[in-house]
């Protein structure tokens, strides 16, 4: 009652503060950031490590053994569990509750940094998950391959125009699967010559390399120098001398392997690549999701070619604010016309149906300043609240009625 009478008494200083908690509203509504899901972030952490064309026995000796070890002595680490299969290896981390996940991320990749030139020289690089819902793609997309010389060059254009998006932290795309050239060893016959297994790979590696002879200067020109060592051609690897006169196709068989189609996935029943796009977190999702959509025409045109979106946080955000406008412009409809056939005065009804809108306006604005994004929760919360609303609207009319009858002036 005292804030009821002190509003009676200054006018305009109420006109004032809901005038200003209006603005604020209304210039909140373009500025709020829009989430998927509001940011969390647990004490779990996966790092993944894959190496293909290895068995889960040598990916535990080669890989996941010296990992294990970097990372046992990681701080504030409460359990560690690790796994070797077919072409990769995992780790998972368990931290205390009151460790800086940030900090662990920072931490981890510093360990197996130090590592990395003691894995072997094929391994490629490792990936580390956090588990929470930052981490969550904004985008899964795929497409067909209905071409499948041109996948690298569409994969390499899709890498390339996406990290150019503005707000675009991170694009995952698929390993793409080519035909593989395969030296299988006699072992009998290298019983036979006596040669060591390892002088054959250092042959080889030996013998694929480019070398730079430096740099020939006269006195108008310079030029750098290369020797071009590399093998072009299949025969060219089969010719090479191991010892003496002996050839490697005189000890192995050298084949070249077409690439396993069950590796990839099935888009429409057709062969498909899979990739997804991760946002910066202080990045809008809508806006992200709306420019890497406009960037991925000019592929589609380029290449003839279909992506096709599996997951599209922008998409449901945009829906979830739909319904949340939808939910309160029904909602205000229909407060409207209980308030006029109970009540019968047009101004009361008037001045009640505002609040809906006013009230979502109002809300709005304290969030934007309390740092509280707009996402899937908040927006739940928003259509209860108007829910909410209404009944307190039903039981203003019934209390109005009431006070009516009884002849008490409210």
């Amino acid at each position: 009652m005292k804030f009821a009478s002190t509003s009676l008494r200054r006018p305009i200083t109420v006109l004032m503060l809901f005038l200003g908690l209006f603005v604020m509203g209304l210039l909140a509504i373009n500025r709020l950031p829009l989430e998927f899901l509001p940011s969390t972030s647990g004490n779990h952490m996966w790092v993944s490590l894959p190496y293909r064309g290895s068995s889960p026995q040598n990916i535990e000796k080669d890989i996941l053994i010296p990992a294990e070890d970097a990372l046992a002595t990681l701080p504030n680490l409460e359990s560690m569990w690790a796994r070797a299969s077919e072409h990769s290896a995992g780790i998972s981390l368990r931290f205390n509750e009151d460790a800086d996940t940030d900090m662990m991320v920072i931490e981890v990749r510093d360990r197996l940094d130090r590592i990395i030139d003691d894995l072997p020289e094929d391994f490629e690089r490792y990936y580390i998950h956090k588990h929470d819902t930052g981490s969550i793609p904004t985008l899964w997309m795929g497409f067909n391959l209905n071409n499948f010389d041109e996948a690298p060059r569409i994969k390499e254009d899709i890498e390339t125009k996406l990290k150019a998006v503005e707000g675009v932290s991170q694009i995952d795309i698929e390993e793409i699967y080519t035909d593989n050239l395969v030296i299988k060893v006699d072992e009998n016959k290298l019983k036979a010559f006596k040669i060591p297994l390892n002088l054959i790979t250092s042959k080889i590696v030996n013998n694929n390399k480019n070398y730079s002879l430096g740099k020939i200067e006269s006195e108008y020109n310079s030029f750098y120098v290369r020797s071009i060592n590399e093998f072009s051609k299949i025969e060219e690897l089969k010719n090479l001398k191991i010892r003496g006169s002996i050839k490697l196709k005189d000890i192995a068989e050298i084949v070249n392997e077409k690439y396993d189609e069950d590796r990839y996935e099935r888009i429409n029943g057709e062969l498909g690549l899979r990739f997804s796009v991760m946002k910066e977190s202080t990045a809008n999702s809508v806006k992200v999701a709306d420019a890497v959509l406009n960037r991925l025409e000019t592929i589609e045109k380029k290449y003839d070619i279909t992506i096709f979106p599996f997951f599209n946080q922008g998409q449901q955000i945009k829906d979830s604010i739909m319904n949340l406008v939808q939910n309160g412009f029904w909602g205000a409809i229909l407060a409207v016309f209980v308030l006029l056939f109970f009540l019968r005065k047009f101004k009361m009804t008037l001045i009640i149906a505002f609040e809906i809108p006013l009230s979502i306006i109002f809300t709005l604005g304290i969030m934007y300043f309390l740092n509280i994004s707009l996402n899937m929760i908040s927006m739940m919360g928003l259509m209860v609240a108007i829910g909410c609303l209404l009944i307190m609207l039903l039981l203003l009319q019934n209390l109005f009625i009431n006070s009516f009858r009884k002849d008490i002036h409210l």
